[in-house]
């Protein structure tokens, strides 16, 4: 349809196969801010935030045999919750939940910045170069 009548479509999904499939451009939302933007191919080969990588770990294909029974179906989570949105930490907001983070992750908030040798994709991790 998109390329049919030459419109935009955007997509809002935690299925970050459906937006390798269907999608250009993706923006990853972390608790309503963005920590990763850039083109898909891009985004999918090289994740730049830890938060973009931890959520291909949980992505389940979608032509992917169900478990018999359902409820045996293990699926893949990120540890920890979800922060406040009226109480968001100082520094990085996925620090909390990061498998990655230091002591500076929480010293200040980081900037939406492009990375090194990868033009069009930025991240908001001051541990991606």
């Amino acid at each position: 349809m998109r390329d049919e009548i030459g419109c935009s479509i955007l997509l809002i999904t935690h299925s970050l196969g459906l937006v390798a499939r269907y999608c250009d451009l993706v923006a990853v939302i972390y608790a309503g801010e963005i920590v990763e933007r850039g083109a898909v191919a891009d985004v999918v080969r090289h994740p730049a935030h830890p938060y973009t990588a931890d959520l291909f770990t949980c992505d389940v294909e979608i032509d992917a045999p169900r478990a018999n029974p359902p409820l045996a179906q293990s699926f893949q989570v990120i540890r920890g919750e979800l922060p406040a949105l009226r109480d968001l930490p100082k520094g990085c907001i996925y620090a909390p939940r990061c498998a990655h983070a230091v002591a500076d992750c929480t010293a200040a908030h980081p900037d939406l910045r492009p990375l090194a040798g990868k033009p069009g994709q930025e991240a908001r991790c001051i541990l991606t170069p």
